[in-house]
């Protein structure tokens, strides 16, 4: 038997909270919380609060059967005034009013009201709507996050994306309209001299900083996509790529080609590094050490357990992971320029890379000898 939900509809359906409309985030997160707790979809209506204008977002909810109001006697009450972030309908659920329905809203919504608005996910008015919208942003990081990411770039990135929320602006086209800004940084550091790299890095760093906006936005407004996933992995790769080769040639301007060779190098091993990253993994027990197992990407986790680095102990290998991260590493390449020690981002890059390529190696190595 199909679940059914009723949605009591009101002024607050159209308060606008993290770049949606309060009724299509409340659909999303039901199509969501269906489509992954039962093989039925279930059966929603609304019920419009008389005088409110009545609407339905233009958007296709796969796991859900919209009913006209008023066509079942037995549902779960649901309301617009609550704010459902992602993933937390799991928790709200089993506290939501259920059972018989009344032919007045007014009744069915004082009693959604009398279990809902102790919850701090309660928009008791518009104001309230505001301040969860200010609000909305906070938890959007990701585990895969460094410590520089949460305490530098994170904030940021975050007041960039809650204004970029306002707009009609994907993922993708963030992920790609960000691109220039790497190719800035390669144009600046490829010029040389100490005032054109420190700018090409700190216009590097910025980019590393805005590349969090797209996963924001995306999670905001439930458009992830192992599509956006590939394009976001692509753009970084192509800036890193571009930044070291051109850092190399800046450098060698100075008199010293090897430079350039040595970005050309670390350039032709990190894509190297990737494409035998991509190639498919075989499925086994991953790290059991806290925190390890979210610390990377799933292909970056399978190359870790089998290189056979775990040796060293899963605290160790835990604090390298850290250590090692995109964001660590460019916030230190900005340090690096600003020091004018330059020639030691390409070094410390070159040396991380082949650590990387060499781990990569090894686990395939260790994965064809199985």
């Amino acid at each position: 038997m199909n679940a059914r939900y009723l949605i009591l509809a009101d002024e607050s359906a159209d308060w606008r909270i993290g770049g949606l409309r309060q009724l299509e985030r409340l659909l999303l997160a039901l199509n969501e919380f269906v489509g992954k707790n039962s093989a039925e979809p279930a059966v929603v209506e609304i019920s419009w609060r008389p005088g409110s204008r009545e609407h339905l977002p233009a958007r296709s909810w796969p796991h859900l059967i919209l009913a006209e109001s008023g066509s079942s006697s037995d549902s779960v009450l649901l309301s617009t005034r609550l704010l459902v972030r992602r993933n937390e309908l799991d928790a709200l659920r089993p506290a939501l009013p259920s059972g018989s329905i009344s032919k007045s809203w007014e009744e069915n919504f004082r009693r959604f009201e009398s279990i809902a608005v102790s919850s701090t996910n309660w928009l008791a008015d518009h104001a309230a709507a505001r301040k969860a919208d200010r609000r909305f942003l906070q938890r959007a990081g990701k585990p895969q996050d460094g410590f520089v990411s949460r305490w530098l770039n994170r904030p940021v990135s975050r007041a960039v994306s809650r204004w970029l929320l306002k707009f009609p602006i994907t993922p993708n086209g963030w992920t790609f309209g960000i691109l220039i800004l790497p190719l800035l940084a390669t144009a600046l550091v490829a010029r040389g001299g100490y005032a054109s790299i420190l700018a090409g890095t700190l216009v590097y760093h910025l980019h590393s900083i805005l590349d969090g906006c797209d996963g924001e936005i995306a999670r905001a407004k439930y458009l992830e996509s192992a599509r956006g996933k590939h394009i976001d992995d692509f753009c970084d790769i192509v800036g890193a790529l571009f930044f070291v080769i051109g850092l190399g040639f800046g450098l060698s301007r100075s008199g010293i080609v090897l430079y350039f060779y040595e970005g050309v190098v670390c350039a032709a091993m990190i894509a190297t590094n990737e494409i035998l990253l991509r190639l498919p993994q075989p499925k086994k027990a991953e790290p059991t050490v806290a925190g390890l197992s979210e610390a990377f990407y799933p292909r970056h986790r399978q190359m870790i357990q089998n290189s056979g680095i775990m040796f060293m102990g899963d605290r160790v290998v835990w604090l390298v992971v850290q250590a090692t991260k995109r964001d660590v590493g460019i916030l230190l390449f900005v340090l690096l320029a600003l020091g004018d020690v330059a020639q030691w981002i390409v070094h410390l890059w070159t040396g991380t890379t082949v650590l990387s390529l060499s781990l990569t190696l090894s686990a395939l190595v260790r994965r064809l000898r199985a």
